[in-house]
């Protein structure tokens, strides 16, 4: 994930205000700080939330559900959604994108990271052992970029992985 961090950082000005949705256990929050931004790390489940605060005493946590984002209208610099947003129920994604947009103030840059391929899954989660089982839904490259412009972002860079490790069953690359 380097290049995609320090790229992002790029995009963002330094000190910019980013917010990792999805953030999980909490690992790209402190890759994110390491690039001299200041990060929140944003998940709705406590399991993960609990283990990010637990490694990483010094950083911000927050529980929040990603349909409702409590930060103001364009109050946020980027937002980076690692391998987050692939657990948003289809019915559901393009309010959740659209709840990013709103978020993020007039050009702030959103990273996303998607399991490229078709249909949908449920998987246990075995990095962490939580015991969890997420949805993960899958979206084809020209169809995930098709969502991000429906509600209103701009593609400024688009790249695809053929990366097997990470993924899971049904996806078959990584759409950046």
């Amino acid at each position: 994930m380097k290049p995609y961090l320090d790229r992002f950082a790029e995009l963002v000005s330094p000190l910019a205000l980013v917010v990792d949705l999805g953030c999980g256990a909490g690992h790209d929050c402190q890759e994110l700080v390491t690039r001299g931004l200041r990060v929140i790390g944003v998940d709705s489940s406590f399991a993960l939330l609990r283990i990010g605060v637990a490694r990483y005493p010094a950083l911000g946590f927050a529980r929040q559900d990603l349909r409702r984002l409590a930060f103001r209208s364009g109050s946020l610099d980027g937002i980076w959604a690692c391998a987050s947003l692939v657990h948003v129920p289809r019915r559901q994604i393009r309010s959740v994108l659209s709840e990013i947009r709103l978020v993020l103030r007039p050009c702030g840059v959103l990273f996303t990271s998607m399991q490229g391929g078709r249909g949908q899954a449920l998987v246990e989660d075995q990095e962490h052992g939580t015991g969890l089982r997420r949805l993960y839904v899958y979206y084809e490259a020209p169809q995930w970029h098709s969502l991000l412009d429906e509600v209103g972002f701009a593609l400024l860079e688009a790249r695809l992985d053929y990366v097997a490790a990470g993924l899971d069953p049904g996806a078959k690359y990584w759409i950046a």
